[in-house]
């Protein structure tokens, strides 16, 4: 960025009467020397300058609307602007230089600032605008739309060009700098980045956007939503892809991952949207970090590739989480390595990364991934979220990871994350076929698999110690229920396995609900079907308990003084109440007292002083699900 030029003196209207607005044309392939003194730097308002033909070179900055208004420089047909000296173009210089544009327009048109030239839309003025249009060509070392200014734009359109080659080109860079807009449309217009460096979309304030459109393509290393040194945050900054051929390539430089939303707690509803058949790609994965921050490919043909390492949803240096990635309505996506709810610094250090969630919903929406996924890393209460016919598909998944390596993480505090399949599609297999499933993981708390109608394929389907299977749906593959880990068939359906099953730990069924098993079934802990059945039809090897309705019995029945008392052995996980009736054809029964809860002995329940004070009394139990 350089400095005001001092040298000029702004030329003051001499008329109190409204300024009618000025416009120079300069054609037939002159080559001027503009200097300092001879450009309108915006003193007049709505004044325009016209480049038509001709090749100008720049030997000073040059001010379009300096402290004015609605003044306009037109590079067109053909027309040269070319800056060797590193000077700078300012649209909108001062607070008070509003609406003023540029447009470069023509196949044959051409800006040249390099090698340092710099073009500021909107240096501390609002609402100013640079189009390039219609074929046109821009190179320039550095270019920000809305540097200390809000609201203004730029807009590359039919075919037109602007290669970058600075560090990192900006759409709202400084506190303030809000709701500046570019956008990028038609077939054949390129935004890139020659050498590496980045685009950023709101890198100190909000609301700051970039739309492609039409067949578009923009080449750089994107952030969206940047952190900003000194306290400031990024929050509400949007990137749209939209329409077929509509592409951003996050190509360079290698290693680099593109961003959305900063690691930090307060870079918040940063956006990048993938719709109507546009591409997003990042070779060299995606990092979404921040609270509330929005990914979303949705509609057939929409694509995009996370590219590797990492796919990182929620990535928190602090006490970032809640963020979204939603896949839906046909739209298709590819990743690597996933972590949902991640957190973690070089050295090992771990933070939580709490209530990330992922969605992949309806016919045709896609995720494949090629190694592992990890729903709840170093978090509580992340999700994947795989709905009415939407498909996952990875080697391994892991629900609730236990990151032993991390220095301070505490593997309890890895719980409650959960993942769905509602009437979708998950599949985790590899070429060796030994892919596996976990839900929870040793030393971590308690962490989910919830089944709605939905398809569960895996090689091997492990289920830790405090984790839980439930619902009803198919499960295909291996399945090993540890020590302390629960399957539990709940919805009034039936919970299907096709292979072999082997529990050392707790399977259940309740509220009407089937347990069933086309492969072998090895029990060496509990089943547990009081409240519902049981369909074992590949075999069935019972080294442990197995609990059906009739294993409800009233172990003892004794009287002391005028009390009566039954004994009832009970089961973990149920609750047990007694209740009496005075008729052997009841019309209703009536509780003894309250419920007791199963504790795996023998239950003692009293009916006190109904001995010789009334009619006999018949008693029965009865026994509810968790």
């Amino acid at each position: 960025m350089k400095g005001q030029d001092t040298g000029v003196r702004s030329i003051h209207h001499p008329y109190a009467k409204p300024v009618m607005p000025r416009r120079r044309r300069l054609k037939w392939g002159l080559v001027l020397f503009i200097g300092a003194a001879m450009l309108t730097r915006g003193a007049r308002a709505q004044t325009t300058n016209v480049y038509d033909g001709v090749t100008v070179e720049l030997t000073n900055d040059l001010y379009v609307g300096y402290t004015n208004s609605y003044n306009q420089l037109e590079v067109i047909n053909g027309a040269t602007l070319s800056d060797t000296n590193s000077h700078s173009v300012y649209v909108g210089y001062s607070t008070n230089a509003n609406g003023n544009s540029v447009l470069v327009s023509g196949s044959e048109s051409v800006w040249n600032q390099l090698p340092l030239g710099s073009l500021f839309v909107g240096y501390a003025g609002s609402g100013n605008s640079l189009t390039v249009s219609s074929g046109a060509k821009m190179d320039v070392h550095e270019l920000d739309c809305g540097y200390y200014g809000s609201e203004n734009s730029l807009t590359l359109s039919g075919g037109g060009v602007i290669n970058y080659h600075g560090s990192n080109g900006q759409v709202g860079f400084q506190p303030g700098s809000d709701n500046n807009r570019m956008v990028v449309t038609g077939s054949g217009t390129l935004w890139t980045n020659g050498n590496g460096s980045g685009l950023i979309i709101g890198s100190s304030d909000n609301g700051n956007s970039l739309v492609i459109s039409d067949g578009a393509v923009v080449s750089a290393l994107g952030t969206v939503g940047r952190e900003a040194t000194g306290g400031y945050y990024a929050s509400n900054n949007s990137v749209v892809i939209t329409g077929s051929g509509s592409i951003w390539t996050n190509s360079v430089p290698v290693g680099e991952a593109f961003k959305i939303g900063s690691p930090g707690e307060f870079n918040m509803g940063n956006s990048l949207i993938v719709t109507n058949g546009g591409s997003f790609v990042s070779p060299d994965g995606v990092t979404i970090g921040g609270i509330g921050n929005y990914v979303c490919v949705t509609g057939s043909g929409s694509v995009a590739d996370f590219g590797k390492p990492t796919f990182n949803l929620g990535y928190s240096t602090g006490s970032g989480g809640g963020n979204t990635l939603v896949i839906s309505n046909g739209g298709w996506a590819s990743s690597y390595q996933v972590y949902i709810g991640t957190g973690n610094l070089p050295n090992g250090t771990a933070y939580t990364s709490d209530h990330n969630q992922v969605v992949v919903s309806g016919s045709g929406s896609v995720w494949t991934n090629s190694y592992q996924m990890n729903v709840g890393d170093t978090g509580s209460e992340n999700s994947l979220f795989i709905s009415d016919g939407g498909r996952v598909v990875t080697p391994n998944l892991i629900v609730g990871a236990n990151r032993t390596t991390y220095v301070n993480f505490t593997p309890a505090a890895c719980s409650n994350n959960v993942l769905t399949v509602s009437s979708g599609i998950l599949i985790v297999t590899n070429s060796a076929r030994n892919g596996k499933l976990a839900v929870g993981a040793a030393g971590a708390g308690t962490n989910s698999l919830v089944l709605n109608a939905g398809s569960v394929t895996a090689n091997m389907l492990e289920v830790y110690s405090n984790s839980i299977v439930t619902g009803c749906g198919t499960i295909n593959g291996t399945v090993v229920i540890d020590r302390g880990g629960t399957v539990q068939a709940s919805c009034g359906g039936s919970l299907n396995f096709t292979g072999n099953v082997t529990n050392n730990g707790t399977m259940r069924a309740i509220n009407g609900s089937v347990l069933s098993v086309s492969g072998v079934m090895e029990n060496n802990g509990v089943i547990d079907v009081i409240n519902g059945a049981a369909n074992f039809t590949g075999g069935f090897v019972n080294n442990g308990t197995f609990q059906t309705a009739s294993s409800v019995l009233i172990g003892q029945a004794s009287v002391s003084g005028q009390d009566v008392l039954i004994q009832i052995p009970s089961v973990v996980g149920h609750t047990y109440g007694l209740q009496y009736t005075t008729s052997l054809a009841p019309a209703s029964w009536a509780d003894t007292g309250p419920t007791q809860a199963g504790t795996g002995g023998v239950l003692t329940f009293t009916d006190p002083g109904v001995i010789g004070t009334g009619p006999d009394r018949f008693y029965h139990v009865v026994v509810t699900a968790p």
